[in-house]
């Protein structure tokens, strides 16, 4: 018999398919099923349990401001003015005014916590998010893609 033909060597992924994989492995599931974080305000503490733990997000992160901090300080990811899949996307909360943070799936797309049923899921465009967080309550919008 003729020798198997040796295996095909995977094509590396990069690292925003990567963080789309990840984030879409996790549609409609709850990444933090313990609740000590109330799932109305569940956002930042799920994206950092759904991105893969090699980024170096540190798991205990719970806040928006301190998550903005966290992908500013890490050299994994780098400030973007426009998003594309595996971009994460994040709006601080300032003062009693809640951000919230996510991450694009797709070029259009955003998966983020819902806050009511605590579920990941593709809830906000680019349009959309501009206008609820950005134009509606004021707040800014930081994106960073990993390098």
């Amino acid at each position: 018999t003729a020798p198997k033909p040796p295996e095909p060597t995977p094509i590396p992924e990069t690292p925003a398919e990567r963080i789309v994989e990840a984030a879409e492995a996790a549609l409609g599931t709850d990444a933090t099923p313990d609740d000590k974080i109330p799932d109305s305000v569940a956002c930042v503490t799920q994206l950092v349990h759904i991105v893969p733990a090699d980024f170096g997000l540190d798991l205990k992160l719970t806040y928006t401001p301190d998550l903005l901090k966290a992908l500013k300080n890490n050299p994994k990811f780098k400030g973007v003015l426009d998003p594309r899949a595996g971009t994460i996307v994040v709006s601080p909360t300032v003062g009693t005014n809640v951000g919230h943070c996510g991450i694009y799936v797709a070029a259009d797309k955003i998966a983020s916590n819902n806050s009511k049923t605590g579920l990941w899921e593709i809830n906000y465009t680019r349009a959309s998010w501009k206008k609820y967080f950005i134009t509606g309550k004021g707040l800014k919008g930081f994106l960073f893609h990993p390098v």
